[in-house]
């Protein structure tokens, strides 16, 4: 018959109750610490991509303008979103928007330049709402748009 001795001696004995509690905290604290840094990398990632967005399409609109017939006034800026709004008449329709972003042209005068011969073009790209602030993006890209 065999006998199992179920007192062990202090050099054979495993882990307490208490160091493997600390060590589970330790790895609960470091799966935590990580977790915080891929989500805060995830949201550098997406507003990164959303500035570039905003950049193209605000280069991307400064071209389609320059294009265009000149208008030859100041009162022709126009706001557009991807479902609402539109572009001068007589210009042809421009590229779409991408959901969730807003578009606002506004030209101006420059001084020393007849209206006439040549205006700023402001273009404002926006995207975000008040539920989601840092998300939020508001580009302006300027140029100068000329009579051909």
């Amino acid at each position: 018959m065999i006998m199992v001795n179920i007192w062990m001696n202090k050099s054979e004995a495993g882990f307490t109750f208490i160091e493997v509690l600390i060590a589970l905290t330790i790895m609960v604290i470091l799966a935590s610490v990580f977790l915080n840094g891929v989500a805060y990398s995830s949201r550098a990632v997406m507003l990164a991509d959303g500035r570039a967005t905003a950049e193209a399409l605000a280069k991307s609109e400064i071209e389609y303008i320059k294009t265009q017939p000149y208008k030859t006034d100041i009162f022709w800026k126009y706001t557009i979103t991807s479902t609402t709004g539109s572009r001068p008449s007589g210009w042809l329709s421009g590229n779409p928007i991408p959901t969730g972003y807003s578009l606002s042209v506004t030209p101006s005068a420059i001084s020393g330049y007849a209206v006439t011969d040549m205006q700023q073009v402001s273009v404002n790209i926006t995207r975000g709402a008040s539920a989601q602030p840092w998300m939020h993006i508001d580009y302006t890209l300027a140029d100068y748009w000329r009579t051909p």
